[in-house]
């Protein structure tokens, strides 16, 4: 699961690995990989299957500060 500007530019992975089917919850604080904080602003969730590019979706999350 990988967060994205709406440039396209990747700025923090939230989860790798594998979950048991069912709810999840992941939190994301609005901060980069490197900890500092991002601009409030719209910003893209994309979830992908590990070995099948594409076959996940994206929603669109707004970050208000």
């Amino acid at each position: 699961m990988k967060v994205y500007s709406l440039s396209g530019i990747q700025v923090r992975l939230l989860f790798r690995g594998r979950l048991d089917p069912g709810e999840h919850e992941i939190f994301w604080d609005g901060r980069r990989e490197d900890g500092s904080s991002l601009p409030s602003g719209i910003y893209l969730c994309r979830l992908e299957r590990e070995g099948s590019p594409g076959s996940g979706g994206a929603i669109k999350m707004t970050l208000l500060k």
